[in-house]
């Protein structure tokens, strides 16, 4: 919503899917779409004509069916801020334009902005789920031979102005840095592996611009993420972007071990390294 009278031009990066009795599906489905966009930077320029409005999201939901959707915003020029509303309406018969744009993550592109029916700014009352830095960097030491390193995705929540935290850290865009380092005289494959250590979930990962992405898993199964060799001597710095997924159980563990020292693993979904 542009409450101003000068036009607002936005990029939006859309993690918008179609909604599903599955929450969990839901969740993986929607970050896994802005993921893969947000890592080439791949978006569309919106412009907000002044005191107006634009659809960045529009979907009918059937009962026991869950929307799930991140969405990047950035604006690009215009006002110094723009309001972003979130409203649910009762079936609405919707006219053919209007039906198709519930089928797109683009519903900008079918609809025309629509002119605000207020004067000055709206009467609203804004979100306390605010949070000013919903990007962290974690680092781990391996050393092979050693104990094994953790990373515990979502476990320490991002704050917000009044102190409180964000459960599960849901949307939060992780950078893990592995620090991998082989002091034995032979060589050695070590495994990064994803449980689902608080139930089922799914997870999405992001090595070198390429997403990894898992399959549901059931309370305490992993998989194997990536598998990287080390030869005598040799040290490596592995960095993985990661996503605490809505829908899914979080926290969730990712652990940095020797390959094959682990139980339950379903199956690889990774390369090597």
């Amino acid at each position: 919503v542009n409450e101003s009278d000068q036009p607002a031009r936005v990029q939006i990066i859309p993690g918008d899917i179609a909604p599903d009795k599955n929450p969990v599906l839901a969740g993986i489905q929607a970050a896994d779409q802005l993921l893969r966009s947000w890592l080439r930077n791949s978006g569309e320029i919106v412009t907000i004509p002044p005191r107006s409005s634009v659809p960045i999201a529009l979907r009918r939901t059937a009962p026991q069916e869950t929307i799930s959707g991140l969405c990047y915003l950035r604006m690009v020029s215009g006002p110094a801020s723009i309001l972003v509303r979130t409203d649910a309406y009762g079936f609405l018969n919707l006219d053919g334009r209007s039906a198709s744009a519930l089928e797109t993550s683009t519903p900008w592109r079918r609809l025309a902005p629509t002119k605000l029916d207020y004067e000055g700014k709206a009467r609203v009352e804004m979100s306390e789920h605010v949070y000013p830095s919903p990007f962290k960097t974690e680092t781990v030491d391996y050393q092979v031979g050693g104990r094994h390193g953790f990373f515990r995705l979502g476990q320490k929540p991002i704050p917000r102005a009044d102190g409180k935290g964000l459960d599960g850290n849901f949307g939060v865009f992780y950078t893990l840095e592995s620090r991998m380092e082989n002091p034995l005289s032979d060589p050695a494959d070590v495994e990064v592996v994803f449980e689902a250590s608080a139930g089922y979930s799914g997870a999405l990962f992001a090595m070198n611009g390429e997403v990894i992405r898992t399959p549901l898993l059931q309370p305490k199964e992993e998989i194997q993420i990536l598998r990287v060799k080390l030869q005598p001597g040799e040290r490596k710095t592995v960095s993985l972007i990661s996503i605490p997924l809505s829908g899914s159980s979080y926290p969730a563990t990712v652990t940095v071990r020797p390959v094959g020292s682990g139980a339950g693993r379903i199956r690889t979904v990774g390369g090597s390294n």
